[in-house]
């Protein structure tokens, strides 16, 4: 029992072992100091105000403040406030500055380490709550009054001027933030301009891209249609030329049958030309049967004209079947 409450009072003799991370894997230029086992008595406990989150890995809500401490470490001085988390999944602390729910934040007064106070838990997180948590712990009226030695008007008036110093440089980083935001507001405003402008484009481009696929649908359809005409034209023209072909052959066929039908009445005329001069001629030559016949080979009923006449009738015939052509 006496272990247990000489390892367990303030500022005890017996120290206890504590397992801390390796403080050389961080940068030392940040704007949020990383605290270790190692780096916590030198970080914390100096003589500057000091906003402590106390986070872990497994934490779902401690990465969404990240922002919140960045934000509160651009508006605070370095030189007199710093904003400082530590993992205590890595790193073990003294009992009396260990706390039981995760996310927390702890405030650490300048020149009044041992009345840390920690962060309303019924408040939400934010810049202002922060700021204003801040303002009103680091005032000197907060701490309690040591009637015995009671302040004396120089630190008073140092303390005013250091509050008034820190409410100065507040003021005009939120110019600067307010000066920020604005600036945000009409880049806001640009940004959705020029979305609502690339909006109505891509509709149009849209509608455009639409009634193009509409055109080149018809276009398609028109181009089946006169390839299906085309093909029909092609073959009504192979049919008719086809046809054509028959009746030029059909009529080479029937001028050379007329040519020689007219041939043959040619020679059927002769023939009876040759009948009907042959009986006129029998009469005068039965009653001359003293006078010998001509010299030649001998005539018949119904034959022919001398081959020099039949040749002379026939090319007479061809030349006016010529001419008639």
């Amino acid at each position: 029992e006496s272990f247990i409450q000489n390892f367990s009072v303030l500022y005890s003799p017996l120290k206890r072992h504590l397992i801390g991370s390796d403080s050389a894997q961080f940068p030392s230029q940040h704007l949020i100091t990383e605290v270790t086992t190692d780096t916590f008595w030198e970080v914390v406990l100096q003589k500057q105000d000091v906003l402590l989150l106390y986070y872990a890995p497994w934490c779902g809500f401690c990465p969404s403040l990240n922002h919140v401490f960045i934000q509160l470490a651009r508006l605070l001085p370095t030189d007199t406030f710093t904003v400082a988390r530590i993992d205590v999944s890595q790193n073990d602390l003294p009992w009396e500055f260990m706390v039981d729910r995760l996310p927390t934040v702890l405030f650490f007064p300048c020149n009044r380490k041992d009345r840390s106070v920690k962060y309303p838990e019924d408040l939400p997180i934010t810049l202002p709550n922060l700021l204003r948590f801040i303002l009103h712990h680091s005032d000197p009226a907060s701490a309690p009054q040591n009637l015995a030695n009671p302040p004396t008007k120089e630190c008073l008036q140092s303390e005013a001027v250091f509050q008034q110093g820190h409410i100065s440089h507040l003021e005009r980083e939120i110019r600067k933030l307010r000066a920020e935001i604005s600036t945000l507001q009409r880049a806001q405003v640009q940004v959705e301009a020029q979305l609502s402008s690339a909006r109505r484009d891509e509709h149009r481009l849209l509608r455009q891209k639409q009634t193009l696929e509409k055109q080149h649908s018809l276009l398609q359809r028109h181009s089946e249609q006169l390839q299906a005409l085309y093909e029909q034209k092609t073959l009504e023209l192979q049919e008719v030329a086809r046809k054509l072909q028959e009746l030029a052959d059909a009529s080479e066929n029937l001028l050379t049958e007329n040519t020689w039908l007219k041939i043959l009445v040619a020679t059927m005329e002769r023939k009876l030309e040759g009948k009907d001069g042959a009986t006129a001629l029998s009469a005068p030559r039965e009653a001359t049967s003293d006078h010998p016949e001509p010299p030649g080979p001998p005539r018949l009923p119904g034959s022919s004209l001398p081959p020099s006449n039949s040749s002379s009738t026939l090319a007479s015939e061809r030349s006016n079947e010529n001419r008639t052509d």
